[in-house]
């Protein structure tokens, strides 16, 4: 079965230490980080990387799995396996740092002016309202 992403950016790391932008596909059962290469990086420059209306497209499980095997610092993240999200708007990036149910923790960079936050943020209040209740 498929489902529906939306590309909230294609500026996307996962820490610091990680210079190599990724694309962020949100859905409302994953997040899904898929690392891009270095040209794209540089090509991205510091400037918003998808347009206002973020493509969307039809994904399948098989797809999913493959994007998680591509590259070590490809992620997938199922938001029914986080137990705690903090997302955090900056001057130049955003952040959004996950702790999974098997205490394991992930972190994703992107720029502030890509939109992913204003996407982002009601996930994160959903999750933090499902801990509270």
């Amino acid at each position: 079965m498929a489902e529906r992403v939306v590309l909230i950016s294609r500026s996307c790391t996962t820490g610091w230490a990680d210079v190599i932008h990724g694309e962020l596909w949100l859905s409302a059962e994953h997040l899904i980080r898929r690392r891009l290469g270095l040209w794209q990086t540089v090509a991205n420059g510091l400037w918003r990387t998808v347009p206002s209306s973020a493509p969307q497209y039809e994904i399948t499980a098989d797809q999913i799995l493959a994007i998680q095997c591509e590259h070590p610092t490809n992620s997938v993240v199922s938001w029914s396996d986080v137990v705690e999200a903090d997302l955090r708007r900056g001057l130049l990036c955003s952040r959004l740092s996950v702790v999974m149910r098997s205490g394991s923790r992930r972190v994703f960079l992107w720029f502030a002016w890509d939109g992913a936050f204003a996407r982002l943020e009601p996930v994160v209040q959903a999750i933090k309202a499902a801990r509270v209740s």
